[in-house]
């Protein structure tokens, strides 16, 4: 029996979930936030997978003290290479810019965002979802071009090291 390429991003992913779910010290979002969270969610990884064509990113949501973050996973390493991390980076703060501002009572958190690399190291990236709803305000009115949004991006950007357990 073969795989298909979609269960064997599955199979990479699952554990790497698990784990996460330890690592970030996060809740997964509560069954009466659950179904929105991962509208939310769904929304936001289509956005990114419709203008981004050179890798498949994931989304998870989750909850840390009533507020919605979400994991946002690209299956290629894209952090190897400017050429990709840059368009990459402001389409996430678009796509999540956009969708949490279509639900400004929704409270939330933070943007983590990782490759299948940077996972394995146990480290990912982390920008606040007010910084992303911001910038896509900014960028949707013509206040800001591409150039200065990555650069305020890159500012707020933090490197998340996972503890080890």
């Amino acid at each position: 029996m073969g795989y298909h390429r979609g269960s064997v991003v599955y199979l990479v992913l699952l554990p790497s979930l698990l784990v996460l779910n330890l690592m970030f010290y996060v809740a997964p979002v509560q069954s009466d936030e659950s179904l929105e969270a991962f509208g939310l969610c769904h929304n936001i990884e289509n956005l990114v997978n419709a203008l981004v064509d050179y890798t498949s990113t994931k989304c998870f949501p989750s909850s840390d003290h009533g507020a919605i973050s979400f994991l946002l996973i690209s299956e290629k390493p894209i952090f190897s290479a400017e050429a990709s991390k840059k368009p990459w980076l402001v389409v996430t703060v678009g796509a999540v810019g956009k969708t949490m501002n279509e639900h400004p009572k929704i409270k939330s958190s933070s943007v983590f965002v990782s490759d299948m690399n940077l996972m394995k190291d146990r480290k990912s990236y982390k920008y606040p979802i007010a910084l992303a709803k911001s910038l896509q305000r900014q960028a949707k009115a013509d206040q800001i071009g591409i150039e200065v949004l990555y650069k305020q991006l890159n500012r707020a950007m933090v490197l998340y090291s996972v503890p080890p357990k």
